[in-house]
């Protein structure tokens, strides 16, 4: 096996290292889209926080100690995302031992995978967040099979550390409670397992909270979920009828009247246009100048710059949080129906969103464009057309593939739980095998109930269902000619 390993490993680095050198060769420049200029700026300006969380722009700083190079920070990130996936593939190599095919297979989707270096392109937080993910997995399935325990410290730093840097982890302490629970280790461990994690985010949370309130003047902990939860809101809000509206608590009638206005004489030519939109992206009303949120935010506060970082937009977060949690819960069938139902079609096949849109190619000035520019020592992104097409083709085949992981993990599953493996296979592996389930469950409603869901936020979870639902047929296909169940 340690053999195996090396051959396996040199191999890996070896087929990064050429990719990564033809890819920069390519496109030598970093994309940049509208998320990227503010987490520069934090970086730049060192925010202690940020409309997004503020981890990445801390891992930006760190690493401009050392350079301000872009060419440092896309080859770090496509190191960590490398080794990450080094480390979930040896171990799940070395506890469920696939075929060659199925090895192969994975090898290829880890390691011979050009959306992984798109990925690492840009100055975004996916990359970091989709490594941290893919370890802190990879930790619960030691935590099952192998506890030790230092592992509650390596988990709590991994999934603490994840929190800090997208919010998607707010799931992540469950699904670790729940390993630690399973894993077979005295009663303490597994306690100490269970709190630490939460003791680090909730002292993210405080301390966030804190200098929320030291801009706004009230504590709050995501404006930008404030933003969302409102925005999910509003998809819903033309198909509830006059009559239920009315219903609305008196606090958020300025808010609400601003939406209904909005719905009088939407913005754009038509309003299939905005369907479109809709089902693309999922998060139209948190960007869109004529958005009735951007509208009620410049009503109140006044007119604001393209900057985001600023008191009025913050301090709208809580209201609109208010207004999006009422919504829901005054409204959960229709919002079932309005926004997670068309959640489910964009979950199964994901949008490429920000990796086909061409304006990350160039520097925005609107954003900040000068001083993000100066201090990555940047004056142009300009890439060839050619090239900009190249990158799109190679992009068309992933919503696809996407959808074709999906439904491949979801039929070995089922193959796997009819053939009796859940019952068959040894523990604690079986309960690793269900803890994995459990994450993908999790991870689908989290992802319908509340998120924006495109090709980028799948990539994580589409490792974990490549790696397993290959594990799951390669088992189904062995067994389903045997009994069921075995005594």
């Amino acid at each position: 096996m340690k053999a195996y390993n090396r051959k396996y490993a040199a191999l890996a680095l070896g087929i990064s290292v050429t990719m990564l050198v033809v890819f920069k060769v390519l496109y030598p420049f970093p994309n940049l889209v509208y998320d990227s200029y503010f987490y520069v700026q934090a970086a730049v300006f060192n925010w202690p926080v940020n409309a997004w969380p503020i981890g990445y722009s801390r891992f930006l700083r760190l690493l401009g100690f050392f350079s301000h190079s872009p060419l440092l920070f896309v080859c770090v990130q496509y190191l960590l995302l490398e080794l990450s996936c080094l480390f979930f593939f040896f171990t799940w190599r070395y506890f469920f031992r696939p075929g060659k095919i199925i090895t192969a297979v994975l090898f290829a989707l880890l390691f011979v995978n050009p959306l992984l270096l798109i990925t690492c392109n840009f100055l975004q937080s996916d990359a970091l967040f989709i490594s941290l993910s893919i370890l802190w997995a990879s930790q619960l399935c030691w935590i099952i099979c192998r506890p030790r325990p230092y592992m509650i410290v390596t988990h709590a730093i991994l999934l603490a550390l994840a929190f800090t840097v997208r919010y998607n982890a707010l799931y992540y302490p469950l699904i670790g409670a729940l390993a630690f629970l399973l894993s077979r280790q005295r009663l303490w461990l597994k306690l100490a397992g269970i709190g630490l994690p939460l003791l680090l985010t909730a002292a993210f949370v405080v301390y966030t909270a804190g200098q929320v309130a030291a801009i706004t003047g009230e504590k709050q902990f995501s404006p930008m979920g404030g933003w969302k939860l409102a925005n999910n809101a509003i998809y819903v809000y033309p198909y509830i009828t006059p009559v239920e509206k009315q219903l609305v608590p008196a606090r958020l009638w300025p808010l609400d009247s601003v939406i209904r206005q909005y719905f009088l004489k939407p913005c754009g030519d038509d309003p299939a246009g905005l369907n479109k939109m809709d089902f693309a992206y999922g998060g139209y009303y948190t960007f869109v100048p004529c958005s009735p949120l951007v509208l009620y935010m410049r009503k109140v506060y006044g007119r604001e710059e393209d900057h985001i970082n600023t008191q009025g937009w913050m301090a709208v977060g809580s209201v609109y949080q208010e207004y999006g949690t009422w919504f829901m819960r005054q409204y959960p069938l229709a919002y079932a129906q309005h926004f997670m139902a068309p959640n489910l079609f964009r979950y199964l096949k994901p949008v490429p969103e920000i990796f086909e849109e061409k304006g990350s190619f160039h520097l925005d000035e609107r954003f900040g464009g000068g001083v993000v520019g100066e201090w990555l020592g940047l004056n142009t992104l300009s890439v060839s057309q050619f090239r900009i097409n190249l990158w799109l083709r190679v992009l068309g085949p992933f919503p696809a593939l996407f959808s074709i992981v999906h439904l491949l993990f979801v039929l070995g599953m089922a193959g796997f739980a009819f053939s009796g493996g859940f019952r068959n296979v040894k523990k604690p592996f079986s309960v690793c095998l269900l803890m994995m389930a459990a994450l993908w469950l999790v991870d689908l409603i989290f992802s319908l109930s509340s998120s924006g869901i495109v090709l980028r936020y799948e990539i994580f979870m589409v490792v974990i269902e490549s790696a397993f639902g290959l594990y799951f047929l390669e088992y189904a296909y062995k067994h389903l000619d045997r009994p069921v169940l075995a005594k």
